[in-house]
């Protein structure tokens, strides 16, 4: 047996051509009669469940109270304050860098030269690097020593 979703094709047992026709439904109104009680009479509505599927489901839209919608607008507007600080990033000044790697005490200037060195080429690296404080520069320096064996 093949099933062919895309096209909603079967085959076997399944398969059915246009001028098959399919079998009437049976509508199940039985009536029922209560104990003695001959001028009452309920009748009970059995649906049948196979014609139950051609019948579209109706989906209530779900309501968004003010919170919800106030607290979208505000982060699509953090998100868009991103996006413009993003593209509004020019390049690292060289001095700023240079300023930034020789206000850390305790290295050699040959040292220094080397990881300036190497931070000019890393923009990311580089970026990163300014916006520490000293201490967590020192940090990174010897880290970046060590790795290099300078």
């Amino acid at each position: 047996m093949v099933v062919v979703v895309g096209k909603n094709m079967a085959t076997g047992s399944f398969a059915m051509s246009w001028g098959d026709k399919t079998p009437p439904c049976i509508d199940h109104n039985p009536v029922v009669e209560l104990d003695g009680e001959s001028n009452s009479v309920i009748k009970e509505k059995i649906t049948d469940f196979s014609s139950s599927h051609s019948k579209g489901r109706s989906y209530r839209k779900r309501s968004r109270d003010v919170n919800e919608e106030s607290s979208y607008s505000e982060v699509a507007s953090q998100l868009k304050e991103i996006a413009i600080a993003f593209k509004n990033q020019g390049p690292v000044d060289t001095n700023e860098l240079y300023e930034a790697v020789m206000k850390i005490e305790g290295f050699v200037d040959e040292m220094f030269a080397s990881a300036f060195d190497y931070l000019v080429q890393k923009e990311k690296v580089r970026r990163s690097f300014i916006a520490k404080n000293p201490k967590l520069g020192k940090i990174w320096l010897e880290n970046y020593f060590t790795r290099n064996d300078n």
